[in-house]
């Protein structure tokens, strides 16, 4: 009976599309990216473009013939005086907690040109917790339409980029808009490191496309967010709770993420460590321990094994819910096919430059993507 169960795992498994054969020895490759992001008045239409475009970002980084671990920091920025300086989403393998930070992102302040551009390099270079492994791929994106204050005392970008070089971080630089001061400014910034620079619209540039799919992508998504079994204190819960709502919004980006999830986190419906389906399935913790108190009231009368069969249940439907989206989706990678074969590709497109930029650098590290 354990020969059969095993196979019938293994069987599911190498059914998913994302399933990579690794031998016992290889490692994953690891690709950690840090968005350093200008969040201004005059960015409000890039930073909804990388609200929208993020999941398609994710899940182009990871389709590679073997799938990478994904680590992302995020650096707004804006300048002294206004609402705050730099905030930052230290680097994480939780991407659903990264796009939470993203989302609360919203342009405001500036109107005098410069800004803390340097401070926001520097704690992208500081405050992130980067691999000190030279096969991870390690790259920050600099993305913004103004000049670098230089009226303080502060390391300077030109001495930033440098310092990225010696540590083998890539900066790659995208000008939003036209302003040549900054395009001269970005253009040495990614040349110092051996990174891409890329002008693209103010606005961002991305295209956003709606297909007769996606309603029934994101109804089978509540399902698989129905699965979840929040645990832990109530800061925890909330955390896990702020995903699902995030991951159930009726937007295009939700139809992204779902996508994403059932090909990459396979049988997970968030990322992050607050659904108990996954702890026990995972084996990280014992039912017999767990505090009745940081489970849902419905489920806090139930016994070990009772409880054990139901997160059971709830994987084996949130699985077959992921398969339903792994098969619609394939049918919305060729209507978005088409489409752009119709309307064409803007190839200057904030989300095309990353992967322009990332696809030519993450190959010097041996990572081989399945398409161009």
């Amino acid at each position: 009976m354990k020969t059969i169960t095993s196979l019938l795992l293994f069987l599911l498994l190498i059914s998913n599309p994302a399933f990579t054969a690794v031998d016992d020895k290889e490692v994953r490759p690891r690709i950690e990216v840090c968005f350093v992001l200008d969040t201004t008045g005059s960015m409000s239409g890039l930073i909804q473009g990388a609200k929208d475009k993020i999941w398609s970002i994710v899940g182009d980084l990871q389709d590679a013939e073997v799938v990478p671990e994904l680590r992302i920091g995020l650096v707004g920025y804006r300048d002294r005086g206004d609402d705050y300086v730099v905030k930052v989403h230290e680097m994480t393998g939780d991407l659903d907690a990264m796009f939470d930070t993203l989302l609360a992102f919203q342009a405001g302040g500036g109107g005098d040109r410069p800004e803390s551009v340097n401070e926001a390099v520097r704690t992208g270079l500081k405050n992130m917790d980067w691999s000190d492994d030279p096969k991870t791929y390690r790259t920050i994106f600099l993305v913004g339409d103004a000049p670098p204050q230089t009226g303080y005392d502060e390391p300077q970008l030109k001495d930033l980029c440098k310092i990225a070089k010696k540590q083998g971080i890539i900066i790659n630089t995208v000008l939003c808009g036209g302003d040549n001061e900054t395009r001269k400014i970005w253009k040495d910034a990614a040349q110092t490191t051996g990174g891409n620079f890329a002008a693209i619209e103010q606005n961002g540039g991305v295209q956003v496309i709606e297909t007769p799919f996606d309603k029934e992508i994101q109804k089978l998504n509540r399902k698989v967010n129905d699965t979840v079994i929040l645990y832990g204190d109530r800061d925890t819960q909330a955390a896990g709770r702020q995903k699902t709502e995030n991951a159930a919004a009726e937007t295009v980006s939700s139809v992204s993420r779902a996508v994403w999830n059932s090909k990459f986190n396979f049988s997970k419906a968030i990322t992050g460590s607050e659904d108990l389906v996954d702890a026990l399935s995972e084996g990280t913790v014992d039912v017999k321990d767990l505090d009745r108190k940081q489970l849902p009231a419905s489920l806090q009368e139930k016994t070990p094994a009772e409880l054990q069969s139901y997160a059971a249940a709830q994987l084996k439907t949130r699985k077959a819910l992921q398969s339903q989206i792994l098969e619609i989706s394939r049918k919305r990678d060729r209507f978005l096919k088409e489409e752009m074969k119709k309307n064409g590709r803007n190839e200057d497109a904030f989300d095309q430059k990353v992967r322009q930029a990332t696809r030519a650098q993450a190959a010097a590290k041996g990572i081989s993507y399945t398409s161009e």
